[in-house]
C-alpha cells in the first residue's frame, strides 16, 4: 500500500491548479469517486494540509473536511478504512473519512452535495454503454468543481477519452471544460501519459 501510494499515485493523481482551487475555495464537503484502497485520498489531503496549515501549524481559518469516497471493491474500501486514519491523525480534528461500497451508476447521494469531486483512474474503465450514466450521476451529486485524473495509454479493456469527448458528456449536464494537461508521469512504473481535466 505504501509503495503504491508514494511511488506511483503520487506521480500521477496530483494536480498544482486544481490542488490550489480545492484550497483557495475552503471546501468542505469532497467526493472521491473511485476511492480504491486510499492511495490517492492520501496524496491529495497531505498536499491540502500542506498548504493550509505549513509546518503542521493548525488554525481554525480553514473549514473542516467531509472527505467521501466510494468503490465497488468492498476489500479495497476496508483497507482504505484502516489506513488512512493513520496518516491522518495529527490532523483527526480537521477531516472525517466517509468511506463506502457504492456504484457511481446509482449514487444515493443528494443533488449538489458535494463541492469538489475528485475521480483518480475511473472513467478510463468505464465502458461506452455506462459513461454517459456514470457521467451524469457525478454530475447530479456535485456543485463546484470536478477534477479527473486517467491514463490516456491504451491498454487492455480500458477506454482512454481526450478533453474533447469527455466535455461532450459533461456539458449535457451544466458543467464546461475550465483546463486540462496531458503529462507523462515520473514514476517507478515504466513512464505514462496521463490525461488531467477540470471541469466547472
Amino acid at each position: 500500500w505504501l509503495l503504491k501510494t508514494f511511488r506511483a499515485q503520487y506521480g500521477t493523481v496530483l494536480n498544482d491548479r486544481a490542488l490550489n482551487i480545492l484550497n483557495k475555495d475552503n471546501f468542505e464537503n469532497i467526493f472521491e469517486a473511485g476511492c480504491g484502497a486510499g492511495a490517492s485520498s492520501l496524496v491529495h489531503m497531505l498536499r491540502i494540509f500542506d498548504l493550509r496549515y505549513p509546518n503542521g501549524k493548525l488554525n481554525e481559518e480553514y473549514k473542516n473536511i467531509i472527505y467521501t469516497g466510494i468503490d465497488l471493491n468492498l476489500t479495497r474500501v476496508e483497507n482504505a478504512k484502516k489506513y488512512l486514519p493513520i496518516f491522518f491523525n495529527y490532523y483527526k480534528n480537521c477531516i472525517n473519512f466517509i468511506l463506502e461500497e457504492g456504484d457511481l451508476t446509482n449514487l444515493k447521494f443528494q443533488d449538489n452535495a458535494f463541492d469538489f469531486t475528485f475521480i483518480p483512474s475511473v472513467l478510463e474503465a468505464v465502458p461506452e454503454t455506462d459513461v454517459d450514466n456514470v457521467i451524469s450521476e457525478i454530475c447530479r451529486v456535485s456543485k463546484n468543481y470536478i477534477f479527473i485524473t486517467d491514463p490516456y495509454d491504451q491498454y487492455p479493456l480500458g477506454y482512454p477519452r481526450s478533453e474533447k469527448e469527455l466535455s461532450k458528456y459533461f456539458i449535457k449536464y451544466g458543467f464546461k471544460l475550465e483546463f486540462f494537461e496531458y503529462k507523462i508521469t515520473d514514476t517507478f512504473m515504466p513512464n505514462k501519459c496521463v490525461l488531467q481535466t477540470m471541469f466547472k
